[in-house]
């Protein structure tokens, strides 16, 4: 048998007897039934394979056990946002980048960690792009000179 599953019996009396029949299902204690973070009594899996939670970020996890945050105030998580594409998270660090500080010296809306692809060097005040995927047309500004030690 599959858990989840419909399964349809069909009791009868032997020789034709009638009356009140009873039938009890036992099987053997479920050695690993894998995870319950909602506490609802059913595996995680379980939870997912019938639609009784949902997983936005496919990552094999109900949305309800993961971190509620709604950093945007939209009334979705902040990992369903990103799942869905509807926010940006450029640092890959789970929050949405409207809803970080991040640096736009070039004001042009995309935060400077994006446009670099999160990997750049600061030398003599200048933010470099580097490498072969980051032309160093893609990003001027000038930064402040760290303060002498």
């Amino acid at each position: 048998m599959i858990a989840g599953q419909t399964y349809f019996i069909r009791i009868s009396g032997s020789y034709g007897a009638n009356g009140d029949f009873q039938m009890v299902l036992t099987g053997p204690a479920c050695a690993d039934c894998g995870d319950d973070c909602n506490g609802n009594g059913v595996p995680d899996e379980c939870d997912l394979d019938s639609g009784a939670s949902q997983d936005c970020n496919i990552n094999h996890v109900p949305d309800e056990c993961e971190p509620q945050q709604d950093c945007n105030s939209n009334g979705i998580q902040d990992i369903c946002d990103i799942a869905a594409g509807t926010s940006q998270d450029c640092t890959h660090n789970g929050v949405p980048d409207e809803c970080e500080s991040l640096a736009d010296c070039n004001a042009d809306g995309i935060h400077d960690a994006c446009q670099l692809g999160e990997v750049f060097s600061v030398e003599s005040g200048q933010l470099s792009p580097f490498g072969a995927n980051h032309p160093s047309s893609s990003l001027s500004c000038t930064l402040p000179r760290p303060a002498a030690r």
